[in-house]
């Protein structure tokens, strides 16, 4: 790990970099600024400069979709490697040896923690408290909250690092539980810090409140704590209330990077060298589609089954072709357009109105009202609370709808643990059903070896 993320060393002038353009006009990388060498004055070139550290702009949403395909959203025949390939997520055999997708999954939150933590550490230590330098922790804050509850989702344990030497990460990891903790800790601290939201590209408070609901809702089920339930239906139904966000009319304009919609509460944006070199577009679209896709992943027969009404706006976003490799039809999501600015939601309005739902539904009671109204934005049919026999009937079709709205954006993998799928789904794929976390590349081991493998795998 420590070639990894050797950038956690403040002394050792860490390197921020960030665009001096407009948000979504300019995001190359023609500006660098070294860590002594950070002020007040460039704070916000640093926190988009963290952003950018985090994504590595090579197009963040590889992690995610290994996560999908390991899911029964996404199936995948794309191979890179002997080791590393969507084909091994594909039957939940991933190798400890994937240094490319896994690799990511684990390094990918270590770079957004180690730049998070430059810039906390400055304003400590400056003791600066203008509003440019709590924007700039409040930022800091919620994205290694959002990575720290990225490794606890995906590897359970892990190293807990919030200074800048290489001896606070050169050791084993911490337990699951105190990864999430802080995951929490850093999300509730940034909650006094972040303005409201104006842009999906930079950390807002609806932000944090977001991935706060959506961590008290997994970590809720998942440990049977009413009362973080309770809290993830109170910080979903704050974003719900916020009067500056709104659903959008168009589906799929969520994903553009020219999108004026208010719905994306918070997001990355990168740069590719063309249009179609979109990593969530070739992935994802037909080999007939313009750009270097194969056509070799695509939606599971259970997910397409879901997208059972025409009008929905989400099914006029998928394609039946056939897979040149099985002479079978595939079906195809195009929700991620071809852009020369390619946009990766973190998270959006509408999983707050379904966490609303789930949520109160989970303490007994069926609401069909927030349910309904992301269902109208989306052109879909609306329903009754007597179109549900109890809450249970009412939980499944929250996960369905869940599946319709948010496929290929990274939440299936935890979605499938919080509604009791996992276990199932790994057993048909014949492995040992308690493997519900992804394992750690062995390079990372051999380069410090304090790291333990996630339970379940060997070395």
């Amino acid at each position: 790990m420590k070639s990894k993320i050797q950038y956690i060393n403040y002394i050792c002038l860490s390197i921020l970099f960030a665009g001096c353009g407009s948000l979504l006009d300019e995001v190359s990388l023609d500006t660098s600024v070294k860590a002594p060498d950070i002020t007040e004055d460039n704070l916000p070139m640093v926190v988009k400069g963290m952003y950018n550290r985090f994504s590595s702009n090579i197009v963040y949403a590889q992690s995610a979709f290994g996560e999908e395909v390991s899911s029964d959203n996404l199936t995948s025949t794309y191979s890179l490697s002997s080791v590393s390939n969507l084909t091994n997520f594909d039957v939940c055999r991933v190798s400890v040896n994937d240094g490319l997708i896994c690799g990511r999954m684990f390094s990918y939150p270590y770079n957004g923690i180690g730049a998070a933590n430059v810039i906390i550490n400055f304003v400590d230590d400056k003791g600066l408290t203008t509003p440019v330098a709590k924007q700039a922790k409040g930022e800091a804050l919620m994205l290694r909250g959002y990575c720290y509850m990225l490794l606890a989702e995906r590897f359970g344990k892990a190293v807990i690092t919030l200074g800048y030497k290489d001896e606070e990460v050169i050791r084993t990891q911490n337990p699951e539980d105190e990864v999430w903790k802080q995951a929490e800790n850093d999300l509730l601290a940034s909650l006094d810090l972040l303005a409201g939201y104006t842009t999906p590209n930079s950390g807002s408070l609806q932000a944090s409140q977001a991935l706060l609901a959506r961590l008290y809702l997994n970590r809720g089920v998942l440990t049977s704590n009413q009362q973080m339930i309770a809290q993830a239906g109170s910080y979903a139904a704050l974003v719900t209330g916020s009067s500056v966000l709104a659903l959008n009319d168009n589906f799929t304009d969520n994903y553009k990077s020219t999108s004026t919609g208010k719905e994306v509460i918070f997001r990355l944006v990168e740069t590719v060298s063309t249009a179609t070199d979109a990593y969530q577009y070739r992935l994802l679209s037909p080999a007939s589609y313009p750009g270097p896709s194969s056509g070799s992943t695509f939606l599971e027969p259970s997910l397409v089954a879901l997208y059972n009404e025409p009008n929905d706006n989400r099914a006029k976003a998928l394609y039946t072709e056939t897979y040149s490799v099985t002479g079978e039809l595939a079906t195809y999501s195009d929700k991620f357009p071809a852009d020369i600015y390619p946009v990766w939601p973190v998270v959006r309005l509408a999983e707050m109105y379904l966490i609303v739902a789930e949520v109160k539904a989970r303490q007994g009671t069926i609401d069909i009202t927030p349910y309904n109204t992301l269902r109208a934005k989306r052109g879909a049919s609306l329903k009754q609370n007597g179109d549900f026999a109890n809450t249970t009937a009412f939980l499944a079709e929250i996960e369905n709808e869940r599946r319709r709205e948010l496929v290929a954006e990274g939440l299936r993998w935890m979605d499938m643990r919080r509604f009791d799928r996992i276990a199932t789904h790994l057993q048909n794929m014949g492995v040992d059903p308690r493997r519900v976390h992804f394992p750690v590349y062995s390079g990372e081991i051999i380069n410090n070896p304090a790291l333990t493998q996630t339970d379940y795998y060997e070395n």
